[in-house]
């Protein structure tokens, strides 16, 4: 008998223990029901739909029944935001919505459209469930929404009535496109038309012959027949479409602690099945096309090879859009996962603003860099080689301005030069890592003479702008031809005081004293007073250095007090969008700058066949007052290649050398002699300038 219950106790002992750890730790004891609302868009494929559902079962068994998600499909046109607005109003809990539909609210999911970036389809999994995943669902925070993960849709093909095999063969055809800047730019730098058509109606449009093609997934081809309407489909897995899966911030965060580990790792286990039922739908479709009445062609490498030299461009002119921190991350994975071999091409730094009210001194720099690498990209590239250039955004930011200077140094084998930007401080502080790492540093627009004459030795800085020691005395000697009672007005920063010493040593070489100094803060907005002193010391001229919004509260103080001086201003005033509120306030007023006579050049045959060949610029060049950059940009850039191209040599020592010891060079400008030296890294001299009326 003792026995007997011995043996009973052991065994109930022995299933509750088997009961233990067979219990999933996951379920929550002490939660409330949740229920969560899933929003998806009508144009999704099937596919993510049967993710949504199976995402629903697991969370539903994992919580214990705890935590439901409930499917609500949402009619919505192409492009359509209604899902991400009612994501960030809490009416829906969570979406799936395309990165096209997000890349309005979020332009870094423009990286998914990038063309041919990816050699193999699995390197975009790589890519996104690491770090650059992590950056690209971070870009939802200020939207409100969180980030899940990212479920694919396919990988795009191309389908039309004849091969596309090569760029060559997209010329002069139309493409139906869904509304997005980027693919646009693909079609036009491959000479095809670009025509935005709802996706609803891509395949009416293709019936009716309004367009020649179109590019889309295997899955949206197979599921319209648009193999009915076309006889050619190309294998070219050129981008990828996927939905994002996001859920309001303010929901999720109600959610108890279990509950958001529950729906972590089933978004997880959903999302490794859903890239397997894809990769199984495309395989099986890949096959089915096969056997249909549609020619299926494949994209061999050496053709993928052709469509990336061809589209490199696009990359590099959306870089700054997406994010530097997003494209750094894909070009380094790039880079080390298939070396020179699949990524080998030279690179362009450029560091300068591309955001606020200055931003069009970063895109002026900007043209004359993309004229110049299309030109010699087209002829071959350099050395075999093609040059692409990797911006980023200083912002007006000292400190932002070197950390871009920093990463742009990681790409130290390929990188050629870094260019600068407009303003002195971004500029300056960068000089230490630049001489430290022996990097040439290219400036076409910065004039300060301490930024070329810097100490350093070896000097790796390069310029072909003005030089403030030559503006200063141009604009001395240019005042003095029509005033002797000359005030200097500067603003507050390493320019503007450098500038106002060099002028008044010139000044004093003349025998002269300005009638007086003023040296202004930046967010000055009122000169009364400054004015009222000017007109009691009689003066006739003032030099002015600073930036145009800051002249143009000057203007009005002396409209105010019924003042009207001269003014000869440095050319600080023209690399901001307020040059042309400048113009409208100084009617009137004699107002002058300092140019090179680089704007001398933009009508010039030389100038349009440069920008007209130049697929991928997009710049309105009836904005001339910023083209002096542009041109110094272009010039500066192609001394570089011709100087490598003579010497055969890219290492960083023999870049210099090769730029010191160009004896001729041929540019927009006209013919430069010898136009830098081992003494001499100043280009220009002052008989390169001019002064040039505002009105």
């Amino acid at each position: 008998m003792k026995h007997s219950l011995r043996m009973l106790l052991i065994m109930l002992l022995f299933v509750m223990f088997v009961s233990c750890e067979q219990k999933d730790t996951s379920i929550p004891t002490n939660n409330n029901f949740v229920s969560l609302t899933f929003g998806l868009d009508s144009t999704n494929e099937p596919l993510m739909h049967k993710a949504a559902i199976k995402l629903n079962d697991l969370v539903s068994k994992r919580s214990n029944h705890t935590l439901k998600i409930n499917i609500q499909t949402v009619k919505t046109s192409d492009n359509s935001q209604v899902l991400i607005k009612l994501a960030q109003t809490g009416k829906l809990d969570i979406i799936a919505t395309p990165t096209s539909n997000l890349s309005n609210f979020v332009p870094s999911m423009l990286f998914f459209d990038i063309p041919f970036l990816f050699s193999e389809k699995e390197d975009i999994y790589e890519l996104i469930d690491g770090s650059l995943g992590d950056h690209i669902l971070s870009k939802l925070n200020p939207l409100g929404l969180k980030g899940l993960t990212i479920w694919g849709n396919g990988f795009k093909q191309f389908s039309s009535n004849s091969p596309l095999l090569t760029p060559s063969d997209f010329e002069n055809l139309t493409f139906a496109t869904r509304s997005n800047p980027l693919i646009k730019d693909q079609f036009k730098t491959l000479n095809a038309k670009p025509v935005a058509i709802d996706i609803s109606r891509v395949k009416e449009s293709l019936a009716n012959n309004l367009v020649d093609g179109q590019e889309s997934s295997l899955a949206f081809i197979n599921n319209n027949r648009l193999d009915k309407l076309q006889n050619t489909l190309t294998l070219s897995n050129h981008a990828y479409l996927c939905d994002i899966i996001a859920i309001n911030s303010n929901n999720y965060n109600k959610l108890s602690k279990e509950h958001k580990e529950i729906l972590r790792r089933s978004i997880n286990d959903i999302t490794n099945w859903q890239r397997e039922e894809l990769r199984k739908s495309e395989e099986n479709l890949t096959v089915q096309f096969q056997s249909r009445d549609i020619s299926v062609n494949m994209l061999f490498p050496s053709n993928k090879l052709a469509f990336q030299k061809e589209l490199s461009e696009i990359k590099n002119k959306y870089w700054e859009v997406i994010g530097s921190d997003i494209m750094i991350l894909a070009d380094e994975f790039i880079h080390n996962k298939y070396g020179t071999d699949r990524y080998d091409s030279f690179i362009i730094g450029l560091n300068a603003t591309f955001s606020g009210p200055e931003k069009v001194s970063g895109k002026a720099i900007r043209l004359g860099l993309q004229m110049a690498t299309e030109e010699v990209n087209k002829s071959g590239g350099l050395l075999g080689k093609p040059i692409r250039i990797v911006q980023t955004d200083a912002m007006l930011n000292p400190s932002i301005g070197l950390t871009n200077v920093k990463s742009l140094i990681h790409s130290k084998n390929r990188l050629l030069a870094i260019f600068g930007g407009k303003h002195t401080p971004v500029v300056i502080e960068a000089l230490q890592a630049i001489h430290e790492q022996k990097i040439p540093y290219l400036l076409s627009w910065s004039s300060s003479e301490e930024l070329v004459n810097n100490g350093y030795e070896p000097n790796y800085v390069f310029r072909l702008s003005a030089n403030d020691k030559d503006a200063a005395r141009f604009l001395v000697k240019k005042a003095l031809e029509n005033a002797n009672r000359i005030a200097l007005v500067g603003m507050n920063t390493i320019w503007g005081k450098s500038n106002i010493k060099k002028m008044e040593f010139y000044l004093n070489q003349f025998g002269l004293t300005p009638t007086s100094v003023v040296i202004f803060d930046i967010n000055k907005n009122k000169f009364n007073k400054t004015v009222a002193e000017l007109a009691k010391t009689n003066t006739e001229l003032v030099i002015y250095i600073g930036r145009a919004d800051s002249l143009i509260q000057f203007i009005t103080s002396m409209k105010e007090q019924d003042v009207k001086l001269d003014i000869l201003s440095h050319w600080g005033i023209t690399g901001s969008s307020m040059h042309n509120r400048l113009k409208e306030v100084s009617q009137g007023f004699a107002i002058k700058y300092i140019q090179t006579r680089a704007s001398k050049f933009f009508d010039t045959q030389n100038f349009q066949d440069a920008f007209n060949s130049c697929k991928l610029c997009d710049w309105d060049v009836s904005n001339k007052r910023f083209l002096p950059a542009t041109v110094h940009a272009y010039d500066l850039a192609m001394m570089l290649f011709q100087s490598i191209k003579e010497s055969g040599k890219t290492d960083h020592e023999s870049i210099k050398k090769g730029l010191e010891n160009i004896q001729t060079f041929n540019g927009l400008m006209g013919n430069y002699t010898k136009p830098f030296s081992a003494e001499n890294h100043e280009a220009l001299k002052e008989s390169d300038y001019y002064l040039k009326s505002l009105n």
